[in-house]
């Protein structure tokens, strides 16, 4: 089985995937096409660029030779994954040959513009496409995050080819023996963007240390939020119970989710999925997410490997916060659910092995299988 994965750029979460579909089908039989190079903002924020120098990469971008190679690939793969809407006529070609094919993306309707986008004439054309390619028995689409079956179901007529996806990021072997104990830490980490609304996070913990004045905040990241940021702390938190640092690159994140107690994520639902909620889960953090962020509503099942708040609900997260505080056996039984979870179900190598299983089963008209949670499972909740 060849398989053509084609993403606008490459980043080190998604690397572990190509990874783990390399050692399913051998490196002879993938190919992840890169169509642009890595994005100024993201390098500056710590992302390596040379995530792109891998064995089975094709830059399309760099020269004419690779993209040649692309279109070889393109036409011939048994597979195809891709995400980038432009694309939607090369497919339509390719599906009436037969040729099985993947779109995967995050949600459609982001707030706040929503489905408002359809009275733009780009999206009404990409939505046009798309229905016409979703009642192809050769296309199927791939949700990433919790909301975008739903976004896509809105125009479109894949009836049961839609599966269950998202982000699939390293797994470590942290373990919950390593954590110091003496003070909870909580720690968030990304862009300072409205969106992202760390405003929320930071008045949540200024009620929360009314009770638990042995709590440190640490936030870390730049953006153009970050002075508006600094000036809420300020007014609100003592300064010795915070810490707000510059973007850091991954290797740093990951040691510093390893020795932190709780993570947060308070985005908004701009937040398509949110790749830190499978790495802060993987390095044994107990895990808050707002529901309205795509990894929130996919991965965490309240109360049981994390625990999900509304948007912008600053009392209900303190709430959350405090309960994890003061219940250590909580704390510690959602850190522990949580990092097996993504070592045991939304891992990159057992999504994978799905993703492999799955079109196996297409390609050669074998016995459907049902997976009941996690990656291609068809619960859209």
């Amino acid at each position: 089985m060849k398989i053509l994965y084609i993403s606008d750029n490459i980043y080190h979460h998604m690397i572990p995937l190509a990874n783990a579909l390399v050692s399913q089908v051998g490196i002879d039989n993938f190919k992840y096409a890169i169509l642009e190079p890595a994005e100024k903002f993201r390098v500056n924020m710590g992302f390596n660029a040379e995530d792109e120098d891998q064995p089975w990469a094709i830059k399309v971008y760099e020269n004419e030779e690779n993209s040649i190679e692309f279109e070889k690939w393109f036409d011939q793969a048994d597979v195809v994954l891709f995400s980038n809407r432009t694309f939607f006529e090369k497919a339509s070609q390719r599906v009436k040959n037969n040729k099985l094919t993947f779109y995967f993306s995050e949600r459609w309707w982001k707030p706040k513009i929503g489905r408002w986008r359809l009275l733009f004439p780009k999206y009404i054309k990409y939505a046009l496409e798309i229905r016409k390619l979703s009642k192809n028995p050769n296309f199927h689409y791939l949700a990433q995050g919790g909301h975008a079956a739903n976004d896509i179901l809105f125009i479109s007529k894949f009836k049961e080819r839609i599966w269950n996806f998202g982000y699939f990021t390293a797994v470590t072997s942290t373990t919950l023996m390593s954590r110091p104990t003496s003070t909870i830490s909580i720690l968030w980490c990304g862009r300072m963007l409205p969106w992202k609304r760390v405003d929320v996070l930071i008045r949540a913990f200024s009620e929360v240390i009314k009770k638990h004045p042995d709590c440190h905040l640490t936030l870390v990241g730049d953006g153009e939020e970050k002075e508006k940021l600094q000036i809420l702390a300020k007014e609100i938190l003592p300064q010795e119970m915070y810490s707000i640092v510059p973007s850091q690159k991954i290797e740093v994140i990951r040691e510093m989710m390893g020795s932190s107690d709780i993570y947060v994520l308070p985005s908004s639902g701009y937040e398509g999925w949110g790749a830190v909620v499978n790495e802060a889960m993987s390095e044994a953090c107990a895990v808050i997410a707002s529901v309205d962020s795509g990894a929130g509503k996919a991965i965490i099942e309240d109360g049981v490997n994390g625990f999900v708040f509304k948007s912008g609900d600053w009392k209900a997260l303190s709430k959350i916060i405090h309960q994890l505080i003061v219940d250590e056996k909580l704390r510690t039984q959602i850190q522990f659910k949580g990092q097996k979870c993504i070592k045991e179900i939304w891992s990159p190598q057992e999504a994978a092995k799905r993703f492999v299983k799955i079109c196996d089963i297409i390609l050669n008209r074998k016995e459907r299988i049902k997976f009941d949670s996690g990656p291609f499972n068809k619960n859209f909740k």
